[in-house]
């Protein structure tokens, strides 16, 4: 490897490779670490789960109750207590309600995503970035460097760096 524009200084590949490495070990997270992060995580994820059943079952009251108003309307109407411009304007009022309602209720059921799949994924991937990243095809390589380094990549002093580090990445490497 030799630097850009000119320079003339050239670095061996077994150097810049075993450097590397040791940086992607240096970053990767310990499993003990990785547990802590997973059992946390779960943990909001399943009171997340608990907030939206709960938001789930008070909007099917709130369908119900819709329901039953819509049912006493056609009552009234029935019985010559509504007029027929009053029903149609409470009916069409509350099929709306009753729709929108349901929408949500899809909404939320639909969000229930593989996220703690997607968590277990990328912790393991950061508890073991070295053998992801040797094992995995050029575009595989580029997408974990991508990843990592929101900038270019600096080798300098036997070292990695890059002018602006990725966040995440940062954190997990401070703690």
């Amino acid at each position: 490897y030799h630097c850009q524009n000119g320079c003339k200084e050239r670095i061996g590949v077994d150097i810049i490779h075993n450097s590397f490495t040791q940086w992607l070990i240096d970053i990767s997270i310990k499993p003990v670490i990785g547990q802590l992060y997973l059992a946390v995580m779960e943990d909001i994820f399943k009171t997340n789960e608990k907030d939206r059943n709960s938001e789930i079952l008070r909007l099917s009251h709130e369908i119900k109750n819709k329901e039953e108003m819509l049912n006493k309307a056609d009552r009234k109407l029935i019985n010559d207590e509504l007029d027929k411009e009053g029903y149609n304007r409470v009916k069409d009022s509350l099929q709306k309600e009753i729709l929108s309602l349901k929408v949500r209720i899809s909404e939320l059921k639909e969000t229930e995503s593989g996220f703690m799949e997607y968590l277990k994924y990328g912790v393991a991937l950061l508890g073991n970035l070295p053998h992801y990243y040797s094992t995995t095809t050029l575009e595989g390589k580029q997408r974990i460097l991508g990843s990592i380094f929101p900038e270019k990549l600096i080798f300098s002093e036997n070292t990695y760096r890059t002018a602006k580090p990725n966040e995440v990445i940062d954190l997990l490497y401070n703690v």
